[in-house]
């Protein structure tokens, strides 16, 4: 369950919520979270692969989805905070925040303490290639005279490409939890080989 967000009065850059019954309010209560349907567990998961390969050339590559996914962006809380964590490096949405002379800043004004609400509930859906490996098999008349079966040349990379949607603003939108932070992501890795048989 979350409260709403209704997003800044122009007119002196509070912040804004919607109550149970969809009134804007000021005042943030708690008790006015409501259930949006909105789980950190997707609701969908899949994957899917290609596998091609065309004389000695080989290409392999798989991939992994999730639908329906959210996931509260704590880091993003304290990186776009006003007043609350003043002590770490800001997020540069805070250049648009609301001032007199900015009645339009889409950040509220910076005396507005930062709630747990639904600015940073975000949708983490994605599409990831997990692995690519793209490999070749040298010609076996090539091989003859130095008494070799195979050389196959190597190369498979990992966490290579993300597809997000736009909304998401974290480091990595796998990640399985119901709120994230600064938490290290998968990392992206690149691995170099060949492969000889006599």
């Amino acid at each position: 369950n979350t409260v709403r967000y209704a997003g800044v009065d122009s007119r002196d850059g509070k912040c804004m919520w919607y109550d149970k019954n969809g009134n804007l309010t000021k005042v943030y209560n708690a008790d006015d979270a409501v259930n949006l349907g909105k789980a950190w567990r997707p609701s969908w998961t899949g994957g899917f692969g290609i596998n091609v390969g065309w004389k000695g050339l080989a290409l392999r590559a798989d991939f992994a989805w999730a639908a329906d996914k959210y996931i509260y962006n704590w880091a993003y809380q304290q990186l776009a905070s006003n007043l609350s964590f003043t002590q770490m490096n800001q997020s540069v949405k805070m250049l648009d925040t609301w001032t007199p002379d900015n009645p339009d800043g889409k950040m509220p004004a910076i005396t507005e303490s930062i709630q747990s609400d639904t600015r940073y509930l975000e949708n983490s859906s994605y599409v990831r290639m997990k692995n690519l490996t793209v490999s070749y098999n040298l010609p076996k008349n090539w091989l003859k005279s130095l008494d070799m079966s195979d050389v196959t040349f190597r190369f498979t990379g990992r966490n290579l490409l993300t597809f997000v949607n736009d909304e998401f603003t974290g480091i990595d939108p796998e990640y399985i939890n119901n709120g994230v932070r600064l938490q290290y992501p998968n990392t992206r890795q690149y691995e170099f080989g060949v492969e000889v048989s006599f």
